[in-house]
């Protein structure tokens, strides 16, 4: 007898999901994280999308998660095939007191090396971006890179004047989708 299963998550369920759980809690990880301890094995059963694998992994937990809703596990292998790239540039940003993620920072190494971060809004305008991305950006131009690229929304300035402090150049503005296009190339300097 063919049984009906009913999918309650559903897509719609799913980014429901991402926009009110995008991220735990620092005081739901610290929770957790006091059970733990470094080299423990952790399986978290209804995973979801990874907000606490993520962040578990950057803590150095060897952890795995299960979720029964495969439009949950494509989120989570948004966040998981980041760590698997080869060397790949995506980075936690975390506040030297402490040591815990109040952002994230990122090169991608498609043909564009698309620099891009997020920071959570108490920590804007205090130049941690600023200090996070010269120490990518000297990474990256160490190993070899020739170039990266960002864009930004025109109608956020503050995120032209980090690139600018970074040492990149602005190329252009998109008219279709009002992006300011940014470069910043290191073949020029090696070539000096």
């Amino acid at each position: 007898m063919n049984q009906l299963r009913q999918n309650y998550y559903g897509s719609l369920c799913t980014e429901m999901y991402e926009i009110l759980h995008e991220k735990a809690t620092q005081d739901e990880l610290d929770f957790y994280v006091s059970y733990a301890e470094k080299g423990d094995k952790i399986l978290e059963a209804l995973c979801g999308s990874g907000r606490f694998l993520v962040p578990f992994m950057e803590y150095g937990f060897d952890n795995w998660g299960i979720d029964f809703s495969s439009e949950m596990l494509i989120y989570e292998e948004r966040y998981a095939s980041k760590y698997a790239q080869p060397q790949g540039y995506a980075y936690a940003i975390c506040l030297k007191k402490d040591n815990h993620p109040i952002g994230y920072i990122k090169v991608d190494m498609e043909e564009h090396h698309d620099f891009g971060y997020g920071l959570r809004k108490g920590f804007w305008h205090m130049g941690i971006v600023t200090e996070a991305g010269k120490t990518v950006v000297e990474h990256v131009k160490n190993d070899g890179l020739p170039y990266i690229t960002a864009t930004h929304d025109r109608n956020n300035p503050r995120s032209g004047n980090v690139m600018q402090k970074l040492g990149m150049t602005y190329c252009y503005l998109s008219a279709q989708f009002e992006w300011q296009y940014w470069i910043c190339s290191y073949t020029e300097e090696r070539n000096r």
